[in-house]
Formats: structure tokens, C-alpha cells, sequence
């Protein structure tokens, strides 16, 4: 019992450790795309389209941490 519970708290701060280094890639890249934006077609906010897809692609993987779809796979194993 007790080594699956620090299997799961492992796993937990994997998960922290990624989910935090994809949203300062997001950030720090969105940021750079806003900056080009605004010089080369600011009549046309295309990084809007980037930031949203990118962001859903960031969402939906914590949404699934949180709601623990992926609890399964531990009991399982």
C-alpha cells in the first residue's frame, strides 16, 4: 500500500514538474509570437488562433490529471 501511494505521489510531481515547464514554453513562446504579430500584421491577430489551439493542448492533459482518467492505468499495473 504504502509503495503505491509514493508511486502516485511520484507520479504527481512529474506531472507538476512537466505541466510547469509546458506553460513557460507556452508563455515565453506566445509572448515572442505576439511581439511578431504586432510588428509585421497587426490588422490581423493570427497568434490568437496559436494561443488558443496551444492552450487547449495544455488544458485538456490537466483536465485528465485532475478528474484522474489516468488513476486507471496505476491500478492496473
Amino acid at each position: 500500500m504504502e509503495t503505491i501511494q509514493t508511486a502516485r505521489n511520484d507520479r504527481r510531481a512529474r506531472f507538476a514538474r512537466s505541466f510547469a515547464r509546458n506553460v513557460i514554453t507556452y508563455a515565453v513562446i506566445c509572448g515572442f509570437l505576439t511581439l511578431v504579430n504586432a510588428l509585421t500584421s497587426p490588422h490581423y491577430w493570427w497568434v490568437a488562433w496559436v494561443a488558443g489551439g496551444w492552450g487547449l493542448a495544455l488544458l485538456l492533459p490537466l483536465l485528465f490529471h485532475l478528474v484522474g482518467c489516468d488513476e486507471e492505468e496505476d491500478e492496473v499495473k
